[in-house]
C-alpha cells in the first residue's frame, strides 16, 4: 500500500526540490519555534506528525509535542512537504469527484463512519447532507419539537446616513470599524444548541466554525440545515455594511463560530478572501476576550450584539485566544461588492451523480459498472480487476497499483472525510 509520504508522480522533480527549498527556507526564518508549533502552524493532522507508529496513525493518535520536540530540519521538511503534496491530491480528487456523473465504490468490511462518509455521495447538495451529531449532545429538557421548530427571535438594526457616513471615515481610516448592537434577539443558547465542530475540507484542523450560508459562487461546502434560520440576518447585515462601504455588498458565506479549547482557541494571523467581514459578538465566558488583533491593534466588542466591520482582504487580523476552561461565540460574515460579478462555482447537476456500491467479488455487475465509471474508489479491500474501469481510480487504504489518487496513512473515515470534503 503506498503512503501519503511519497511524492506523486506528477510531481516532477524540480517541483520537489523548488518546494522543499521554500520549506527549508521558511523553517530557518523560524528558527526559535519548536517543532510542534511549526507543523502546527502547517495544519498538519495529528495523524501525520513524524514518528508516530503505525498503529498511532490508524488511531488518529495525537502525540505529546515532546515526541517531535528534537525532530530535525530533514524530518520536518519531508513531512511538511508530503502535506502539501497530500493537499494538493484532495483538492484534484475532489475536482474528478464534482466532475464525475457515475461514481462506483468498491469496499471491503468497513466501519460505520467511513461508510457515512461514502453515503454523503450520493447527496445531491451540500443542503441535503445529513446533520451529524456528537454523540454525547446532552439536549435541553426545555426544547419541546415545537421550540426546535421555532426560529430565534432576532433582528439587525438599520443605520442612519450620519452614523453612516461616520462610521465610513472609520473604516476607511483605520481598515475597521465597531458597530454596536446591531443584531438583537435570543440567539446564545440557540445557536450553542445546535452548533457542530466540523473539520473544513479546505481549512484542515479548523473546527470551530459551523455554516449557515454559502453563496454559489463559492466552493461547496458542508452546510448546517439546523442553523438555516440564521441566514435571515444576511439582508440586514447586508444593508447595514452596505450603506457604510457606499456600495450594495452581498454576503458569500456566513458561520457560527464557537472558540474553545475543544474546538480551536484561536484563528492565527490571516487574510480573508473577500473585501469586507462582519464579526458579530454573540456571547464569551471572559468579556475581555471578545475582540480581535487588527493590524497588532486590539479591537474590543464585548456588548452582544456588537460587530465589528473589516477589510479583512487588506489587513492582517487574528482572534483574541480564549483559555482553557472558556469558549466565545461569534457570528461571520464575509461580504463582496454585488458589482463582483463572481462566477459560479463549477457544481455538477443536482441530479447528474450516479453512485453504486459493490464488493470486490461481485463480477458482472461490478465489470459493467466499471466500464460505464467515470471515478471508481477503492476502499479498504484488496483491489478488483480494475481492466474494464474508463474513469479514474482513488484508492483510500487499498493496494491498487494503477490508482490515479492514492490515500494511505490515517484513520479509514478521516482520511475519506478529508478527501470528499464531509470531515
Amino acid at each position: 500500500m503506498a503512503d501519503t509520504a511519497a511524492v506523486p508522480a506528477d510531481a516532477s522533480d524540480a517541483e520537489q526540490i523548488e518546494l522543499e527549498d521554500s520549506l527549508v527556507a521558511y523553517l530557518e526564518s523560524h528558527a526559535d519555534a519548536t517543532p510542534a508549533d511549526l507543523l502546527r502552524a502547517f495544519n498538519v493532522r495529528c495523524y501525520l506528525w513524524p514518528r508516530l507508529t503505525d498503529a498511532e496513525r490508524d488511531a488518529g493518535t495525537v502525540v505529546p509535542d515532546a515526541r517531535v520536540a528534537d525532530c530535525s530540519q530533514d524530518e520536518l521538511v519531508q513531512c511538511l512537504a508530503s502535506w502539501i503534496r497530500l493537499r494538493e491530491k484532495e483538492a484534484a480528487f475532489r475536482q474528478a469527484l464534482a466532475a464525475a456523473e457515475r461514481v462506483v465504490v468498491v469496499h471491503g468490511s468497513i466501519s460505520s463512519n467511513a461508510m457515512r462518509a461514502l453515503a454523503a455521495l450520493m447527496h445531491k447538495s451540500d443542503a441535503e447532507r445529513p446533520t451529524k451529531r456528537r454523540r454525547d449532545d446532552v439536549v435541553d429538557a426545555r426544547d419541546t419539537a415545537a421550540d426546535e421548530a421555532r426560529p430565534p427571535s432576532m433582528a439587525v438594526r438599520s443605520l442612519d446616513a450620519r452614523e453612516a457616513r461616520s462610521q465610513a471615515r472609520q473604516l476607511k481610516q483605520s481598515g475597521y470599524c465597531v458597530l454596536p448592537n446591531l443584531v438583537s434577539g435570543d440567539l446564545d443558547a440557540w445557536i450553542r444548541r445546535r452548533h457542530l465542530p466540523r473539520e473544513l475540507s479546505f481549512y484542515p484542523n479548523w473546527k470551530s466554525s459551523d455554516f449557515f450560508h454559502n453563496a454559489d459562487s463559492e466552493p461547496p461546502i458542508p452546510l448546517s440545515g439546523d442553523l438555516e434560520p440564521l441566514r435571515a440576518l444576511l439582508p440586514g447585515v447586508e444593508a447595514a455594511a452596505s450603506s457604510i462601504a457606499g456600495e450594495r455588498l452581498v454576503c458569500l458565506q456566513a458561520n457560527a463560530t464557537l472558540y474553545s479549547a475543544a474546538t480551536n482557541a484561536q484563528l492565527g494571523d490571516h487574510k480573508d478572501g473577500s473585501p469586507f467581514s462582519v464579526v458579530v459578538h454573540v456571547s464569551a465566558s471572559r468579556p475581555e476576550t471578545a475582540g480581535l488583533i487588527f493590524n497588532e491593534e486590539l479591537v474590543h466588542f464585548a456588548e452582544p450584539g456588537a460587530a465589528v466591520l473589516l477589510r479583512g482582504d487588506e489587513y492582517t487580523h487574528r482572534s483574541c485566544a480564549v483559555d482553557e476552561g472558556h469558549d466565545r461565540l461569534v457570528l461571520v460574515f464575509f461580504l463582496d461588492f454585488a458589482s463582483a460579478s463572481r462566477a459560479a462555482h463549477p457544481r455538477p447537476p443536482a441530479s447528474a451523480r450516479e453512485v453504486s456500491f459493490h464488493a470486490p467479488d461481485a463480477g458482472a455487475p461490478l465489470t459493467d459498472a466499471l466500464g460505464a465509471a467515470d471515478l471508481t474508489l477503492v476502499v479498504g479491500c484488496a483491489a478488483p480487476d480494475l481492466a474494464s474501469s474508463r474513469g479514474k481510480v482513488a484508492a483510500f487504504r487499498a493496494p491498487v497499483q494503477s490508482a490515479d489518487f492514492v490515500f494511505g496513512e490515517g484513520p479509514l473515515e478521516r482520511v475519506l472525510g478529508h478527501a470528499v470534503g464531509t470531515y
